[in-house]
């Protein structure tokens, strides 16, 4: 992981010029991702912000920061800026999807998605998303055939085929969950596997011991994955909500008291 390497860089770049939006917007996103200190990223985002209003990466980045808070309505008007300074951007037009997705705004979401489509359809988080978005509409044979196209434009990436196991999960098949368990548990000895896409497996699974151990490991990972657990509580991980376990999993993260997402 070289966010520890990013947030030494982004500190000299700062120190020797704190005048620069660049270094704040990196040292924000340091903060956010890897130390998960909200309220630092939160004000290095807004510094970054105000010293350079035109810098879209800064507005898109702190869209995200937002939206894991859910603070959606922020969140939105931080990427629809992002988007007018850079219309063209793929991956803001994907995270502009991205952002409604969290809100709730499933179609919404679906509609802007398949309009980035335009752009590249070979991008295969832009396709990610949208088949999430299918899922969260209930449309699992949509979302399981544009998540089985990730999967393989993606060339087998972990986050990709853990969602697409999701997705055999909630269309009712199980066993296809599992070969993909098979798969990513013989992938991880090759390579490195976020424990965090376990923990969804097992999540879609119903199996919550597993479930919690994997996060706990992503935690003390500090997996950037784990930024979304603020959202996820409320949809993937809803059935371990009552565990005292997850729930002390949720306070160590020290997420803002008054970011209670609204359940979808």
């Amino acid at each position: 992981m070289n966010f520890p390497k990013a947030k030494a860089a982004a500190l000299k770049a700062v120190a020797l010029d704190d005048s620069l939006a660049e270094g704040h917007a990196s040292l924000a996103n340091a903060y956010f991702h890897y130390d998960w200190n909200w309220a630092a990223a939160g004000k290095e985002f807004r510094r970054a912000i105000a010293l350079n209003p035109g810098y879209a990466a800064a507005h898109h980045w702190y869209a995200g920061l937002l939206s894991s808070m859910g603070r959606h309505d922020e969140a939105l008007a931080e990427i629809k800026k992002a988007q007018e300074l850079d219309p063209l951007s793929l991956i803001i037009n994907t995270d502009f999807g991205s952002t409604l997705f969290d809100s709730g705004e499933y179609d919404l979401a679906i509609n802007q998605l398949r309009t980035t489509l335009e752009l590249d359809p070979s991008f295969w988080v832009l396709r990610w998303w949208l088949g999430r978005s299918y899922l969260a509409k209930g449309l699992h044979e949509a979302g399981v055939r544009e998540l089985e196209s990730v999967a393989k434009l993606s060339n087998g990436n972990p986050s990709a085929l853990a969602w697409l196991g999701y997705g055999y999960a909630v269309s009712g098949e199980t066993a296809k969950t599992r070969q993909i368990l098979a798969r990513l548990q013989q992938k991880a000895k090759e390579s490195y596997v976020s424990p965090y896409q376990f923990a969804v497996l097992y999540a879609a699974l119903g199996e919550k011991d597993q479930a919690i151990g994997y996060l706990e490991k992503a935690f003390q990972e500090r997996c950037y994955e784990m930024y979304f657990l603020n959202l996820e509580r409320h949809r993937l991980f809803r059935p371990l909500r009552s565990d005292p376990r997850f729930q002390d999993l949720v306070r160590r993260m020290n997420f803002p008291q008054d970011s209670e997402p609204t359940p979808q």
